[in-house]
């Protein structure tokens, strides 16, 4: 993208803000995840990933292992139609079936990790697999239960990498 994603402006305001506010309503509170110094002024509480540069994984081990709740809601700031009712219905979802984790597909197959419900469970084997190397969120849930979500509308889990994919999901 050549910038920071969290931060392009979306209806006004920093695309991560309006993800959190998305979140917040769905879960009922919302840490993002991310260098502190750099989100701190968005008004959430910000949790720094276990260890930086190491790709999502490490965030979501962050989050895992700081919240009190048995199921966490990870959503990536760069997904503009994750919106409130569904994200909600995800989390309803999880809690009723209590796998370890619930992990959306799109109609192709593709699974959306970073943007799936996790149940604190999960934070042992995601940890072992992260010290023995892994950074693939897909191949850290191999010793987890996963239920996946079938995804009808794959834009609910488009997260925008390119100039190109923001423009046209601005038009």
């Amino acid at each position: 993208m050549g910038k920071d994603k969290a931060l392009l402006d979306f209806g006004g305001r920093p695309l991560v803000e309006w993800v959190a506010d998305q979140v917040k309503q769905a879960a009922g509170s919302v840490t993002l995840l991310g260098p502190p110094e750099r989100y701190t002024l968005l008004g959430f509480p910000v949790l720094p990933d276990a260890e930086t540069g190491c790709g999502p994984l490490s965030g979501i081990l962050s989050a895992l292992a700081a919240h009190q709740a048995d199921w966490n809601l990870i959503v990536a700031c760069d997904m503009p139609h994750a919106e409130t009712v569904w994200l909600a219905e995800l989390l309803d979802l999880a809690e009723k079936a209590e796998p370890d984790c619930l992990v959306p597909v799109d109609p192709s197959g593709r699974l959306e990790p970073t943007c799936a419900v996790y149940h604190t469970r999960c934070l042992e084997v995601l940890r072992n697999a992260f010290s023995s190397g892994t950074r693939q969120i897909v191949r850290a849930l191999g010793g987890l239960r996963v239920q996946t979500c079938p995804v009808e509308d794959p834009r609910r889990i488009l997260n925008v990498n390119t100039p190109d994919e923001w423009a046209r999901i601005r038009r």
